[in-house]
């Protein structure tokens, strides 16, 4: 029994809402056969067709450009080709060849992206200067409007820096459905935006079910 509910206080754990940077790192470490999930890396449109934005220049986005994969822009922005040496090194490190989005602001600046789409998880790449005063979040809610969380792009989830511009991971994960998400950010960059339908586990979370199940498996043999 005492192995049982170590199993179960892991469940519990796990599937309560995350706001653990490290809950993301998995979608990168595991093979997706068994995870459904969306990744839109921006650099094709919603069509699929590979952009060409310039260095050092932008194309308008339109907030319904990627409506066919599930999301949309409460407004119209911007791919941004960034020439920036620090930036474009950072984005190097994500995996993030040229183009991101939105075009970087000179005041802090919202955007909510809505989900047509059902969602347990959601995260994205981001890079920010770290010169800056305002730090970028992202807000969950649900269908409805309630908020499930807010994170922030600081603490575990920035991974490194280069000169000026921290990197990282930002997601969040809820036994709820996240119907839309709120990005709040000054000077940054946001890329491979990935959601998934279903509340993708931590690590910390699968390693702790293992060590519970590979104990339930000793005491059954015994």
């Amino acid at each position: 029994m005492r192995t049982l509910a170590c199993i179960s206080i892991a469940l519990v754990a796990c599937m309560a809402g995350q706001a653990d940077a490290s809950f993301f790192d998995i979608w990168a470490e595991i093979s997706f056969s068994s995870v459904s999930h969306t990744k839109i890396t921006f650099e094709t449109d919603g069509a699929g067709n590979a952009l060409n934005v310039p260095e050092s220049s932008w194309q308008d986005l339109y907030n319904d450009e990627y409506n066919s994969q599930g999301i949309l822009f409460d407004q119209d922005i911007y791919w941004c080709n960034d020439s920036g040496d620090n930036f474009e090194a950072a984005q190097a490190i994500g995996g993030s060849p040229e183009i991101s989005i939105p075009r970087t602001s000179t005041s802090m600046t919202d955007l909510i992206i809505t989900f047509s789409v059902p969602v347990k998880s959601v995260g994205l790449w981001v890079i920010d200067r770290n010169d800056k005063p305002n730090v970028p979040s992202l807000e969950a809610r649900t269908p409805s409007g309630q908020v499930i969380g807010t994170v922030t792009f600081q603490g575990d989830f920035v991974d490194g820096s280069v000169g000026n511009q921290n990197y990282g991971f930002l997601g969040l994960a809820s036994t709820d459905t996240i119907g839309s998400i709120r990005l709040s950010y000054d000077y940054t960059g946001f890329d491979n935006l990935n959601f998934s339908p279903e509340m993708v586990p931590e690590p910390g979370c699968l390693a702790l079910l293992a060590v519970g199940t590979m104990a339930l498996l000793r005491k059954r043999r015994r």
